[in-house]
């Protein structure tokens, strides 16, 4: 890079204008390895504008269609890069630059298989295009560089779709040829979809080891490489690739965290498409696992995200094959979506991950209460569960009092300071109850705890598993009205089930070891 800017700076000085399209090309070709992709665009865009000044219909065409390649890998809106493919290809009738018309041409058509224009989703082909000879042309004229991209572009479409054995098949006969270009930016999309690709064969159309040595190891290893020098981006890509070899290797801890990484890094880096792709994967983990909460969250997140950028066959199909997520239909509400959004979603996982890290009780009653009433934006928070005697104060956390936690096993009538009538309404009927809920301000008003203290907010969270009723969680807010807004109840509401899986498994192990406790006293 830094000889790059060396030899723009010094043409600058010479004031040569017919190299600056030249010059900017080659320098924004390359320096994706240690820039971010969004930069690269913006030296394009320059590249482009200098060679139309100047006249350098070559190295012009070129800019066009490295920036195309570009904004749809950044995930940019669907009609945005039809658009500007179209102006892209219009300006091709005046350069009549074949490698680069034919480049744009797959780029058309990928998007319009993306929106559902072609004969099928997984094919280029529609009325006025036919895929099968444009394939052969490109080989007859020895188009390599379009070639390849559009085998990249039909392994994208391959894995996007979930056609895992089409796309192995794919990475099988031309990954070579695609790896032996690496340098342009294109081909660097290969590891990441070639290893998607082998992730979602292992164990149909190849073995796991087979596709963990041949593909996804090797590719894993090179993202990680490149992510040392433009983390912004390809980090992300090797925190994906991680959480499916994780996924293969069944460490379950490991694949859970990686795929959050996944999915936050894509979003703050602007890859936006990659970060519904990184949605879907780590929705379909969770759901398989038996996390449908989570699951359903993510899968929604991803069709939401899929809609938002054009690809609407893509969110149907979704909705389709996956019938928890079939209720969902994008609005411009969840396209507005606010940053609070994406911040929840990391905390389901995050929370998920760091519940299920616990063993002991008492360190899972202090990791629950902390991010609870961290998360909720509340005060205080007192967790209640059902014991052989009753219900039971078992852990308090409040914000304000050096973020303590205080365990205890005390009745909850014991407690004067809990107010048991919203906790007893939540347990007893299993639904969330409020302080502005006016089906419930009448008895929440009887409460001589809550009349005393007057919280201006009020969430009481019924915790329960497999339809028996484990507890209630109880937040307040004393400073702020209407603190737990309806994104922070649903997300406390899809945090509930893992809190209750988590609270049982500690149980169980506690009980475990205290049988293993006393056989060995019994046994000395």
């Amino acid at each position: 890079e830094a000889f790059g800017r060396f030899a723009l700076e010094l043409n600058e000085r010479r004031g040569s204008a017919e190299l600056r399209c030249r010059l900017g090309f080659v320098f924004a070709s390359y320096t994706h390895f240690s820039r971010t992709l969004t930069e690269v665009v913006g030296d394009l865009q320059r590249a482009r504008r200098d060679g139309l000044e100047s006249g350098d219909y070559n190295y012009l065409s070129f800019a066009c269609s490295h920036q195309i390649i570009a904004m749809l890998s950044l995930g940019r809106p669907l009609p945005e890069v039809a658009a500007a493919t179209d102006e892209a290809l219009a300006l091709m009738e005046r350069t009549r630059v074949a490698s680069s018309r034919a480049v744009l041409t797959v780029a058309r058509q990928f998007v319009a298989a993306l929106v559902g224009d072609t004969v099928a989703p997984h094919a280029l082909s529609d009325a006025g295009f036919d895929e099968e000879s444009f394939r052969e042309r490109l080989r007859r004229d020895s188009l390599t560089f379009a070639l390849r991209w559009y085998y990249v572009a039909k392994l994208q479409l391959g894995v996007l779709l979930g056609r895992a054995d089409e796309a192995l098949a794919l990475l099988r006969e031309v990954g070579p040829v695609i790896q032996a270009g690496y340098g342009f930016y294109f081909t660097t999309e290969l590891p990441l979809f070639g290893a998607l690709a082998a992730a979602a064969a292992a164990g149909r159309s190849v073995s796991v080891d087979e596709a963990l040595r041949a593909w996804i190891d090797p590719f894993y290893d090179q993202l990680v490489e490149w992510s040392e020098f433009a983390p912004e981006t390809y980090e992300h890509r090797a925190r994906l690739v991680e959480a499916e070899r994780a996924r293969l290797r069944g460490d379950d801890e490991r694949a859970g965290l990686a795929y959050d990484q996944a999915l936050r890094l894509a979003v703050d880096n602007g890859f936006s498409w990659h970060a519904a792709l990184a949605a879907e994967l780590a929705g379909r983990y969770f759901t398989a696992r038996g996390r449908v909460q989570i699951g359903q969250m993510l899968l929604r997140d991803a069709s939401e995200r899929y809609a938002r950028w054009g690809a609407h066959p893509k969110a149907a199909q979704l909705r389709r094959d996956l019938p928890h997520v079939a209720a969902f239909e994008p609005t411009a509400a969840f396209v507005a979506r606010s940053a609070q959004a994406e911040l929840d979603l990391r905390s389901v996982l995050r929370a998920s991950q760091a519940f299920a890290a616990e063993l002991r009780f008492e360190d899972l009653i202090h990791t629950v209460m902390r991010i609870v009433v961290l998360t909720a934006g509340a005060s205080r928070g007192v967790l209640v569960l059902q014991e052989p005697q009753g219900l039971a104060v078992v852990g308090e956390f409040a914000a304000d009092d050096g973020a303590r936690t205080q365990l205890a096993l005390q009745p909850l009538e014991a407690c004067p300071h809990v107010p048991a009538v919203p906790i007893r309404l939540a347990f007893r009927t299993a639904q969330i109850v409020t302080l502005d809920d006016p089906a419930t301000a009448a008895a929440l008003a009887t409460d001589p705890v809550i009349a005393e203290l007057r919280p201006r907010s009020l969430l009481c969270l019924p915790l329960a598993l497999r339809g028996q009723r484990l507890g209630a969680l109880y937040l307040e807010n004393r400073v702020t009205a209407g603190a737990f807004t309806p994104a922070r109840i649903e997300t406390l509401n899809l945090l509930s089930s893992q809190i209750a899986t988590s609270i049982e498994h500690a149980r169980m192990v506690a009980r475990l070891q205290e049988a293993r406790e006393a056989a060995e006293s019994a046994s000395r």
